[in-house]
């Protein structure tokens, strides 16, 4: 279980790397109201130039680092 939390923390910071790599001109962030991982996806995402994190996902990583 361990080993599953660690790798989804590894993609999840990939992709916001990649985002804020590829993007020039980010100009908003926000969480997005979601309950759970229904699409088995990134939670990450960047639509128009703003970049999103699923409301799931932040409890998924952020206790990996405190």
């Amino acid at each position: 279980m361990a080993d599953e939390k660690q790798a989804l923390v590894e993609k999840i910071i990939k992709d916001v790397h990649i985002v804020l790599s590829n993007t020039a001109e980010l100009y908003a962030f926000d969480i997005v109201p979601v309950e759970t991982n229904f699409r088995n996806k990134s939670p990450v995402m960047c639509i128009e130039n703003c970049l999103g994190l699923e409301s799931w996902s932040p409890d998924k990583y952020y206790g990996e680092f405190n």
